[in-house]
């Protein structure tokens, strides 16, 4: 009961990928991805064949590499030679399979071969290849001997014998193109093909098995080329497709990691000045204040050592940075027709800040004369955000509780204005009601007023 209760938990993959289906893993590449770069390496590959030497181009970490082996230094037969290099198409395949070999183990130990060295490379490669190609005479021969031997009867692979008039059109009775004698012979060369693409079927990865083994084998006992393959193994082994491709030990792009509060000091003192930053020089929440904004007067007079200062140093910083640019922001009229409607002296959460705005305007001075309450808003925002821990970038639960008991407030208040605007249905409720009676405190007026009054 208990085994059977442990169900594997739900895919979020969908249902018709199957129930296997995995997520790959980050940096792994597909079949397809990696064959499609192998194909781009080898469009660079050079090769020509002449009657004494094999010269190869390549390249590799942007470089061009090329090799001129002659045949006497491999050295192979001259059936080894015309089996491997007889034609254009022959030529290429044994060239490309060399340079990828070659390719490889330059990729995979860092450094370049040596002309011994290469033609070693050269000549276990032309081995592997001699092994492919007779792997694929013995398959061809192989099966014409078996389909030799069926001609009467007309045996096909895996059928029974039929009888063989019934082979007297091609390539069948109901639409024929042949008659005769001649849909009897292309049925025999019909036959040879199958046993022949079977034959290769079947023989060609034994024969490229054996291939391999004697490649290997070769490239460890030859004194060429045994040291390049005993660095190869401590990097992984040798593959002719893999190892063309990215090496292993190749330096990868790491994730950024947070920068704890013991480690700033130990920073570059310029990784402060960089804009893309984003800490709390950076901090652009303030509406007269912005990155674009700063005059270069004014980058003058900034410390420019912003790691090696103390953290009490650097929370001051943004309000020295607003004290130096609030004299160049644009004056507010300080007449109370135009100020009064920016001064939400209404709202349960500037209460404070509108008492000291009115004085400030009354006595003429203070920074904070002529500012409206929305510029007040980031400003208190920043004052809060440089008065926490430099370290932290989480706020304490006093604050988080203070805030929102503010934000309550203020929602409150703004449901109770939008109930009496609907209520009393007037263009000019915002502009406020003027008090037409002296008797009659509040008579005439909105809550707007009431509120402010109070």
């Amino acid at each position: 009961m208990a085994a059977a209760s442990e169900s594997p938990p739900p895919s979020s993959f969908p249902a018709s990928l199957g129930p296997g289906a995995r997520p790959s893993q980050a940096g792994q590449a597909s079949p397809g991805t990696t064959l499609r770069e192998v194909m781009d390496i080898r469009r660079a590959y050079q090769i020509t064949v002449d009657p004494t030497s094999l010269h190869l181009g390549y390249q590799l970490d942007g470089q061009t590499r090329r090799y001129s082996i002659p045949f006497e230094n491999m050295p192979i037969g001259a059936l080894t030679k015309r089996m491997c290099f007889g034609g254009a198409r022959g030529a290429q395949v044994t060239g490309i399979f060399i340079i990828d070999a070659i390719r490889g183990a330059e990729n995979m130990t860092g450094q370049q071969l040596s002309q011994t060295e290469a033609e070693g490379f050269a000549k276990h490669s032309v081995k592997r290849i001699q092994y492919a190609v007779m792997g694929n005479l013995v398959a061809v021969v192989g099966a014409y001997a078996v389909a030799y031997r069926g001609i009467k009867d007309m045996k096909f692979p895996f059928m029974k014998p039929k009888d063989p008039e019934r082979y007297t059109a091609f390539p069948n009775r109901f639409y024929p193109i042949l008659r005769g004698s001649g849909a009897r012979l292309m049925w025999q060369i019909t036959r040879f093909n199958v046993y022949a693409l079977i034959g290769l079927f079947a023989a060609g990865p034994v024969f490229a098995s054996m291939g391999d083994v004697s490649m290997m084998a070769g490239l460890y006992q030859d004194h060429r080329t045994r040291n390049v393959l005993t660095k190869m193994k401590e990097q992984g082994g040798f593959n002719r497709i893999s190892s063309n491709r990215s090496r292993p030990g190749q330096p990868k792009a790491q994730p950024q990691q947070q920068i704890s509060g013991d480690d700033l000091s130990s920073q570059d003192p310029q990784q402060d000045q960089s804009p893309g930053y984003g800490g709390i020089e950076s901090y652009n929440g303030d509406s007269s204040f912005s990155a674009a904004s700063v005059d270069n007067d004014d980058q003058s007079n900034l410390p420019a050592s912003g790691w090696s200062q103390t953290p009490q140093a650097r929370s001051k910083q943004p309000q020295e940075r607003q004290q130096a640019q609030r004299p160049k922001s644009s004056p507010t009229p300080t007449s109370s027709s135009s100020s009064d409607f920016f001064f939400d002296d209404a709202s349960p959460v500037a209460d404070n800040d509108s008492a000291r705005a009115n004085r400030s305007r009354t006595s003429g001075s203070g920074d904070d004369s002529g500012e409206s309450v929305w510029s007040r808003i980031p400003q208190e925002a920043d004052s809060s955000f440089s008065n926490q821990s430099s370290y932290s970038s989480q706020p304490s639960d006093d604050d988080q509780q203070q805030q929102w008991q503010r934000q309550k407030a203020q929602r409150e208040f703004d449901a109770m204005l939008e109930q009496e605007r609907r209520q009393s249905g007037r263009e000019d409720y915002w502009q406020g009601a003027p008090n037409k009676s002296a008797d009659g405190a509040g008579e005439g007026e909105s809550a707007w007023e009431r509120r402010r009054r109070a």
